[in-house]
């Protein structure tokens, strides 16, 4: 890729491929192309060490989050909402930046893409993980 992607706009393509994997089944390399247009390889470190690390921790991660939905489970949470949860928790186990600016990015993106209230249910989760 010609130009470098911003931290918010790599994390917003992080969603979107995990938001394929989960939803539509696709394969991540094939995701991260239709994202990133390039393979998994030629991305950037960040893209690399979130999407292994996913790929590592889920199990661990729908745990975490499952334990922070009042009655509520991972699985009956939209498919964005998931997406956005798990790669905010994965920022958060690999440092990659400040908790406070992984929820912040967490928050905005449920407020563009998810439903009115999802900001909210995505604030409670991360702000206790």
């Amino acid at each position: 890729m010609s130009k470098s992607l911003s931290r918010s706009g790599e994390r917003r393509r992080l969603m979107v491929v995990i938001y394929q994997a989960l939803c539509v089944g696709t394969s991540i390399d094939e995701a991260v192309n239709d994202q990133f247009h390039q393979p998994l390889d030629q991305c950037s470190p960040y893209v690399k060490e979130v999407l292994d690390d996913i790929d590592t921790h889920m199990e661990h991660y729908i745990r975490i989050i499952n334990e922070r939905l009042n009655g509520y489970t991972f699985q009956r949470l939209g498919y964005v909402e998931q997406s956005i949860l798990l790669v905010a928790l994965s920022e958060m186990a690999i440092h990659s930046a400040d908790k406070a600016v992984i929820i912040n990015e967490a928050v905005e993106l449920s407020k563009t893409y998810c439903d009115e209230q999802a900001h909210k249910l995505v604030n409670g989760v991360l702000d206790h993980a």
